[in-house]
């Protein structure tokens, strides 16, 4: 007979401790899942509370454009602003923050002192004005340094949750600028001659195709470009060029190829009217009532007030319009206007006013507060009338 063998396991109760371990790892990993998804949570919400703190403080800065730009500020006759003047804009300004009570919100129409790391100033500070719905609020600060009365300094500071940001701009306290979209702009032809430099743009409205725009000679310089409201198709069709162009319309350099940015290479032809130094020609570029162009714009009579007549003087020289290149004392064609110009030389005068026939040539002298040049309008070419 064989005898059977009893198999007893060795192995009992295996099955048992690795469930027990899987249960403890699931958990474990639960655990992290749960702990990583509160963090994101938490992150998420700090993240809102960043952004919201940042969309206060940005709110609050255009609210203080919105104040800057629609304060009442007093106007000038003079070319620069003075302390006094610049002190009066800044009360207006606080002035016109308390009037406006935004949100509510008083406001104290009077600075208060303050002393910083950059130095001693004035400031007006604004209550915590409400951003929305979201709890966020922000606050405003106006300041300027004793030492800069001309420059308005904004902080804005946004709070929300705890958090806080903080954004500012600049402003300086100038005249209007309006006027000045180009160095110089006039309606009627325009000759640069001499060692004359101008830094910016130029803009002509002359609308007579027959007769140049512009005349610059060699001895001038324009650092912009050249603006005309002829188109280039008017100005083929005359007798003159302002510059010289390929079969593209492209200006050229010395070699004949259009020419880069490299403003020096250019290459101007014998007829061209434009000799000078310059960015560029623009064409055909619209009038559009620009501001400035028309005398009704302007009210001479605060200007002419309280101003002293230069006087006479007994020292002349006779000059040309236009002149040759390098040459004051030479016609450069036969149709130059003949000038008896009254030389002023080392002086200085303070509001002053030139009256017309002088043609002045004023040499090293120096201007403080107003010039008023007197051109007599008269249907005469007299230069009794003009002021060259």
């Amino acid at each position: 007979m064989i005898a059977a063998k009893s198999i007893h396991p060795r192995h009992k109760g295996a099955t048992l401790l690795l469930s027990m371990i899987f249960v403890l790892v699931l958990s474990a990993l639960a655990v992290s899942l749960a702990t990583l998804s509160g963090a994101n949570v938490q992150v998420a919400s700090n993240q809102h509370k960043v952004n919201a703190t940042l969309y206060a403080a940005q709110s609050g800065l255009e609210c203080a454009r919105y104040l800057v730009g629609s304060v009442t500020l007093p106007e000038t006759s003079m070319n620069s602003v003075t302390d006094a003047q610049a002190d009066a804009a800044w009360a207006d300004l606080c002035l016109h923050v308390h009037d406006k009570a935004l949100d509510g919100q008083t406001v104290s129409p009077s600075p208060a002192s303050f002393t910083d790391a950059y130095g001693a100033g004035e400031e007006l500070v604004t209550p915590a004005m409400t951003f929305g719905g979201s709890g966020a609020a922000f606050s405003l600060r106006f300041y300027r340094y004793a030492s800069e009365p001309r420059k308005i300094k904004i902080q804005s500071t946004g709070a929300s949750g705890g958090l806080t940001r903080r954004i500012g701009m600049e402003m300086d306290i100038t005249k209007d600028r309006e006027v000045l979209n180009y160095a110089i702009a006039s309606r009627g032809r325009m000759w640069l001659t001499g060692d004359t430099t101008i830094h910016g743009d130029l803009f002509s409205a002359w609308d007579r195709a027959s007769i140049a725009p512009y005349n610059m000679t060699s001895d001038s310089t324009v650092l912009g470009t050249i603006n005309t409201v002829l188109t280039l198709d008017q100005i083929d069709a005359q007798s003159y060029d302002l510059e010289t162009l390929d079969a593209n319309d492209n200006p050229i350099d010395v070699n004949g190829v259009p020419l880069g940015t490299n403003y020096d290479d250019r290459y101007y032809g014998p007829y061209d009217e434009i000799q000078a130094y310059h960015h560029g020609i623009n064409y055909g570029q619209p009038y559009q009532d620009m501001p400035g162009m028309d005398i009704s714009d302007y009210n001479t009579d605060g200007y002419v007030d309280g101003l002293s007549e230069i006087p006479d003087t007994s020292d002349r020289a006779t000059e040309y319009f236009p002149h040759a290149a390098g040459n004051y004392g030479a016609p450069s064609t036969s149709g130059s206007l003949r000038l008896t110009r009254y030389v002023y030389e080392n002086q200085t005068f303070s509001n002053a006013l030139l009256r017309c026939g002088r043609q002045a040539l004023f040499r090293n002298c120096t201007f403080e507060g107003v010039l008023y040049v007197d051109c007599y309008k008269s249907s005469t070419s007299s230069t009794s009338y003009t002021n060259n």
